[in-house]
């Protein structure tokens, strides 16, 4: 589907698997399941080493050498590197016997830390920023951020060739516009909403909603270190985005229970949320 025109194609069901893909950019958010369209994600933000989140890197870059796509790179905790590692090359070891020949059964992978507080540029103005979230291991969250350049106020109007004049004499005609289009906490408390406020004001958060009613209230989501659906509600009004992607949803509920939540729920958000599974 489109929001805020930006593509994005997932899944994401909380203890079975999480993979967003942002076709577009070729990047993908956490790598739970090797999607038809994430194959092609050159790029691979990954938020905490919970397996429904990192359990399908493995098949993902041994998909992309085997077809010769080249190695993504994987962003991830920096804890993380050495395990990951470890997975990749056991992956490597399952696949050659010893003492039989054959073909290289390699699997690259590029492997990166990042953390809170870290950016990183992608190339063409894209660049993400990490942030801290409040899980229940370390794990952290990215803002995907478009950098673009604006004419300045002052000189919005002025006739082309005059614009032209003052750029060859080396005035500095443009501001630097920081645009984040994409905001993804992965699995967090709701706590995150309080110390990011960024979250707000992307054109598209995707964010966690793992439990909802009154059976699994807010006290059994904190403990197990999740939002609840009330949580959004209670912060309705806070949420400036142009669309609202509520997802990661605990396999106790059907397509139809969370459904119907979101869309009887009176609350401000509903023109703008969407509910992906």
């Amino acid at each position: 589907m489109s929001y805020a025109g930006i593509e994005i194609v997932g899944t994401s069901r909380s203890g079975v698997a999480t993979c967003f893909t942002l076709p577009a950019y070729k990047l993908a958010l956490d790598m739970g399941v090797c999607t038809k369209e994430a194959r092609n994600a050159k790029t691979v933000l990954i938020t905490h080493g919970h397996p429904d989140h990192v359990g399908a890197i493995v098949q993902h870059a041994a998909y992309r050498g085997l077809v010769g796509s080249g190695p993504a790179t994987y962003y991830m905790p920096p804890h993380l590197i050495p395990h990951v590692q470890a997975t990749l090359d056991a992956a490597e070891a399952m696949q050659t016997a010893e003492g039989v020949g054959g073909r290289d059964h390699a699997i690259p992978a590029v492997l990166v830390a990042c953390a809170p507080g870290d950016v990183v540029s992608l190339g063409k103005g894209l660049s993400f920023r990490v942030f801290k979230t409040d899980h229940t291991l370390p794990s952290q969250g990215y803002l995907l951020i478009r950098t673009k350049r604006k004419l300045k106020a002052k000189y919005i109007g002025m006739a082309g060739p005059e614009i032209g004049k003052l750029r060859q004499s080396g005035t500095d005609i443009h501001d630097v516009v920081e645009v984040i289009e994409v905001a993804y906490p992965g699995d967090t408390r709701a706590t995150v909403l309080d110390t990011v406020p960024e979250l707000f004001t992307a054109k598209v958060l995707i964010m966690e909603a793992t439990f909802m009613g009154t059976e699994h209230d807010l006290e059994f989501a904190r403990e197990r270190g999740h939002t609840h659906l009330d949580e959004h509600l209670k912060r309705a009004a806070d949420y400036k985005n142009e669309a609202v992607i509520l997802t990661h949803w605990s396999a106790r509920y059907s397509g139809k229970d969370i459904c119907d939540a979101v869309e009887t729920a009176e609350h401000p958000l509903r023109p703008i949320v969407s509910v992906l599974l």
